[in-house]
């Protein structure tokens, strides 16, 4: 047995899945999947929710003046 692993390979292992092939002993891996699209697809949302909140909160803005004026 060596010393501690240097060198992690990610492989296919499974249609979806994916293997990485580990020595004996403690290790800790964070695999991340976030390519260029999905970012911006999620700062797109965010834009958006942000965006239909402060709408709506203008329509009830709007709503509560209507009704204290009649």
């Amino acid at each position: 047995m060596g010393g501690p692993q240097s060198r992690y390979e990610v492989m296919p292992a499974n249609y979806c899945l994916r293997a990485v092939p580990l020595q004996a002993g403690h290790h800790k891996i964070l695999m991340e999947y976030a390519p260029m699209g999905y970012r911006i697809g999620w700062w797109i949302s965010i834009v958006a929710a942000t965006g239909w909140l402060v709408a709506l909160g203008w329509l009830l803005a709007r709503k509560r003046n209507s009704v204290r004026k009649a």
